[in-house]
C-alpha cells in the first residue's frame, strides 16, 4: 500500500530544514528561564474550542493562555467566559482582542511568544504569515491554505524571510500526528525496509468538523 499521498508531509520536511535545532534552543531556553510558554489564541470557533483550549488546559505547567483574539469581540468573550472560566479567581484569564487594533497589540507585545491559529482556511495563511514574520511561533491548522499557490508563496516566505534569521520563529502544521508512536515506527520501516515512497492513501472519519467549508468543496 504504497499509495499515501505524501505532498503535505514532503512540504513540512522543507519548511523545517533545521526545526531540531531550532526547537532544542528555544527548549532549552524555555527550561531555564520560565516554565511556560505564553500563547494566544486565534478563533472563537469549534476547533479552537474543541482541541486546542482543551490541551492548553490539559498542560498547564506547559504552556499559559494569556490571549485570545477573533474577528468579533463576542465571539472571544464567549469563548473566554465559557472555557476559563475557572481561571477568574486565580487572575490568569485570558484577555480578549478583537479586530485588526486587537491584532496589533498582540503582535506588538513581547509577552506573546506563540500563536496558535485556528482560523477559516480561507484566510488562514494570511495570519500565519504576518505572525511569522513578527518573530511569534506559530502552530496552524492543516492543509496551510485553499490553493496550491497561496500554500507555496506561505512556503516560500518561511524559507526566505524567517529561517534566515538569527533566532527564526518555528512554524508547525497540526494534524500530522508526527510524534505519534505509530508514525515513528512507520518511518523507521519506510526508512530502513521500503525506501522512497511515491503516494499514500491514508482516510481518516471524524463526524466533529465534517461540515466545515474545506471539507464539503474538497
Amino acid at each position: 500500500m504504497n499509495r499515501i499521498r505524501s505532498t503535505n508531509e514532503e512540504c513540512r520536511q522543507e519548511l523545517h530544514p533545521d526545526r531540531q535545532k531550532t526547537t532544542a534552543m528555544i527548549s532549552s531556553k524555555k527550561t531555564k528561564t520560565r516554565s511556560r510558554l505564553r500563547v494566544a489564541l486565534f478563533g472563537a470557533g469549534p476547533i479552537a474550542c474543541d482541541s486546542h483550549v482543551q490541551t492548553l488546559k490539559r498542560y498547564p505547567g506547559v504552556f499559559r493562555c494569556i490571549a485570545v483574539w477573533a474577528k468579533q469581540q463576542k465571539s472571544a468573550k464567549f469563548l473566554v467566559n465559557k472555557q476559563f472560566s475557572d481561571d477568574t479567581s486565580r487572575g490568569s484569564q485570558p484577555k480578549i482582542y478583537s479586530g485588526e487594533d486587537g491584532l496589533k497589540e498582540i503582535f506588538d507585545s513581547s509577552g506573546v511568544e506563540a500563536v496558535i491559529i485556528a482560523l477559516p482556511l480561507d484566510v488562514q495563511h494570511i495570519y500565519v504569515r504576518k505572525a511569522l514574520l513578527r518573530g511569534k511561533h506559530v502552530l496552524s491548522e492543516n492543509p496551510i491554505a485553499t490553493t496550491l499557490s497561496k500554500a507555496q508563496k506561505l512556503v516560500d516566505c518561511y524559507q526566505k524571510l524567517v529561517l534566515p534569521s538569527s533566532c527564526p520563529a518555528v512554524w508547525f502544521v497540526a494534524e500530522n500526528y508526527r510524534y505519534h508512536p505509530a508514525i515513528l515506527r512507520a518511518a523507521q520501516v519506510v526508512q530502513k525496509d521500503i525506501g522512497y515512497v511515491r503516494l499514500l492513501e491514508n482516510s481518516i472519519h471524524s463526524a466533529s468538523f465534517n461540515q466545515c467549508i474545506w471539507n464539503c468543496q474538497h
